[in-house]
């Protein structure tokens, strides 16, 4: 009988100590639709290491689980209600979950766009953020059908003043809600999350992106995702206007190699470039035009090459007559 007390008291004291879902490693996710759409099927979809990962659960009165284990790495899932037989990405009933460890309860009236999260604030976070961009999102949409249609037509200009001015506009919109939204958070993970995105895939704008990244917590600036933008930070400090160039050496097309403290003491024009950009190649012509003027003022022309495959390079160097 007093082992039996014991060993009652002990699995009393394990279910009081050690919450049992959290260590489960799994996400739990409960879902209540109030009005619209009751009956159907719901899905899940996200990625991991090995790949997409999708699942889906029949559901009724407007309710429905989903479970499962939580990836290694941090991420972002997309809950959604198929509407037909396809999905349609302007207009779906869907929503997006930080996955974690716990249980996350969305309530929503009919539009899982327009849901209220709770049991986690880190989803509360992330709602949020989604909310301010939901219109940078469907500008998105607005831009890419655009694209498209000038891409059909072979509407050149069109797609020119898409690619130079209406989708960096709308970058410069989203930057500013990430922006804000980090300023507000600085310890949150999502901010370690969106910092990448925040600053941008081409060259870091660091009047913008430096303070932000001043205000981080100690923690998040530890992060992978931020550690690769602090590292773009310090690339595009040492690369400003008025920076000493940095020195490097490649070899040419003969395998000599080749360095750039050769050419001190000369006026050069460095040239990034790669055998599949069309706009390099066609600036090519008007380059072997200046180095023929110049050249015998003290110019030469260093053309470094981006390309992985070299036959792409060489053989473009032959094609454009490039001396």
């Amino acid at each position: 009988m007093i082992c039996m007390r014991v060993f009652g008291l002990l699995i009393a004291l394990y279910f009081i100590t050690c919450p049992a879902f959290p260590q489960s490693k799994q996400y739990l996710v409960n879902v209540n639709i109030k009005e619209g759409i009751q009956n159907g099927k719901a899905f899940i979809r996200y990625f991991t290491d090995k790949g997409p990962y999708i699942d889906s659960v029949a559901f009724s009165k407007g309710r429905f689980v989903l479970r499962s284990r939580v990836p290694e790495k941090m991420t972002i899932a997309k809950i959604y209600l198929l509407k037909g037989k396809e999905e349609d990405f302007k207009n779906e009933n869907s929503c997006e979950i930080w996955l974690e460890s716990r249980v996350i309860n969305i309530e929503a009236k009919s539009e899982l766009t327009n849901a209220a999260y709770s049991g986690s604030a880190l989803q509360k976070q992330f709602s949020e953020l989604q909310k301010n961009l939901l219109p940078v999102k469907k500008k998105t949409f607005v831009l890419d059908e655009a694209y498209e249609k000038a891409g059909a037509e072979k509407d050149l200009s069109a797609k020119d003043k898409l690619l130079n001015e209406d989708y960096p506009a709308l970058f410069k919109e989203k930057q500013k809600i990430l922006g804000a939204f980090i300023r507000r958070y600085p310890s949150s993970l999502i901010s370690a999350y969106k910092f990448d995105e925040f600053a941008g895939d081409g060259e870091t704008d660091l009047a913008i992106v430096e303070p932000v990244y001043e205000l981080l917590d100690n923690s998040i600036k530890k992060h992978p995702r931020v550690l690769k933008v602090a590292e773009r930070i310090a690339i595009n400090k040492l690369t400003a206007p008025g920076m000493k160039a940095i020195g490097f050496t490649q070899t040419d097309t003969s395998g000599n190699p080749v360095s750039l403290s050769a050419f001190y003491g000369k006026w050069l024009l460095m040239d990034f470039w790669a055998g599949w950009c069309v706009p390099c190649r066609a600036e090519n012509p008007q380059l072997i035009k200046i180095f023929s003027l110049h050249n015998n003022k003290g110019l030469e022309i260093l053309g470094v090459s981006l390309d992985g495959e070299r036959a792409r390079w060489t053989n473009a160097i032959v094609a454009d007559k490039l001396p």
